[in-house]
């Protein structure tokens, strides 16, 4: 670990995750975790950074890496061409300032996902929450991050790397530079085209609460047998979920509920959850049917009225990890179900009271990153 890091102050942990700190785990998947229990990273989880010893060494090591990662994904490459062509209008990629190593700037390239007219939404910020602004296939390939694939020309040209931090446009930077301390350190290494904030991080995370985890991946030397293993993993699990929402979205062809409008907004169903919903006196105990970031459906033995409650939700992960966060919800309706209504099924909202619940939420309840569990 590179000798500059030596404290990061903690995280409140207001979303009622367990002693182990589970979402350590962004290091480096299965990193040893230093028990903080108040913390999300302790600096003895940075296995490996962005940091290289040798540049040279380094680059020669990206340019081998990244002519063989062409030849094999040489045919998805070109199945993606040809859909985007059926599906929309030229041009196929986008192309758009950058800024890499010491602030140099350089076009980077990606499919175009979004519609020409979604530049004025971006123009000084990021695309708001289900703008509806994608392209037919574009948000399959947002989804699943292969809209990044052209980016390994980018890392060809010597723009960026194969791990770094996320390359972002001269305004997004000018705009957090002064807000976000040490924002300037994401500058002192190449973009890359993974890194561990973009793979266990959704695209909608808060842009401070990335920057607490490049500051220190910035300050920490590469370990490239780690970095091999993780762009292995991150390219199996980036096909993995590809197969994944192509065979949900077939499975779901013709169906009537195909565009309603708890299915657009990500409503997903994640397994072995537990919910725990309070009234201030009684605890009524029950299981998630479907979650989204903005909408809660559970069902339990008991009816609750409509109102606000306190509410947990628990999730058992494999090897017997569990992952917990606390929130209130506005349940809305409530509805029988089952033979002699024996259950009552309840639709609610919520609101993420703060980051790391939201970054909990969309990792291990919403599956929205590359990497989940």
């Amino acid at each position: 670990m590179h000798p500059a890091i030596r404290y990061v102050a903690p995280l409140r942990a207001q979303a009622g995750i367990d002693e182990r700190s589970h979402a350590a785990h962004i290091a480096l998947g299965p990193a040893k975790i230093e028990r903080c229990s108040k913390g999300l990273l302790a600096p003895g989880c940075v296995r490996s950074g962005y940091v290289a010893t040798y540049p040279v060494l380094d680059r020669c090591i990206n340019f081998t890496e990244v002519l063989i990662l062409l030849g094999v994904a040489a045919p998805i490459f070109g199945l993606i061409c040809l859909g985007l062509l059926a599906t929309q209008k030229s041009p196929v990629f986008y192309r758009g300032p950058r800024l890499g190593q010491n602030r140099r700037t350089f076009t980077i390239l990606k499919f175009r996902t979004l519609k020409t007219s979604a530049e004025q939404l971006t123009a000084h910020g990021t695309l708001p929450r289900r703008s509806r602004m994608e392209t037919p296939l574009g948000k399959y390939l947002r989804d699943c991050r292969l809209d990044e694939l052209p980016q390994l020309v980018n890392v060809l040209r010597g723009d960026m790397n194969l791990l770094g931090p996320r390359p972002v446009r001269p305004e997004i930077a000018s705009k957090y530079a002064d807000a976000i301390p040490d924002y300037e350190d994401r500058f002192k290494v190449k973009p890359g085209l993974i890194g561990y904030t973009q793979v266990y991080m959704s695209h909608g995370s808060s842009k401070k609460f990335r920057a607490r985890f490049n500051r220190m991946l910035c300050r920490a030397r590469i370990r490239y047998s780690l970095q091999l293993m993780f762009a292995a993993r991150v390219g199996l699990a980036v096909l993995g979920k590809a197969g994944k929402i192509f065979l949900r979205k077939l499975f779901r062809l013709g169906r009537n509920d195909q565009n309603t409008s708890w299915l657009g907004q990500g409503f997903v169903q994640p397994k072995n959850c537990v919910v725990t919903v309070t009234d201030g006196l009684n605890h009524h105990v029950g299981a998630i049917c479907g979650i989204s970031d903005e909408l809660l459906q559970f069902i339990s033995l008991d009816p609750l009225c409509p109102g606000t409650y306190s509410c947990k939700i628990v999730r058992e992960l494999p090897k017997g990890r569990k992952i917990g966060v606390n929130f209130n919800i506005e349940v809305h309706v409530t509805q029988p179900v089952g033979i002699g209504y024996a259950g009552y099924v309840h639709y609610s909202t919520y609101k993420m009271p703060t980051e790391t619940v939201g970054y909990l939420v969309n990792r291990y309840f919403l599956g929205s990153p590359v990497v989940s569990v």
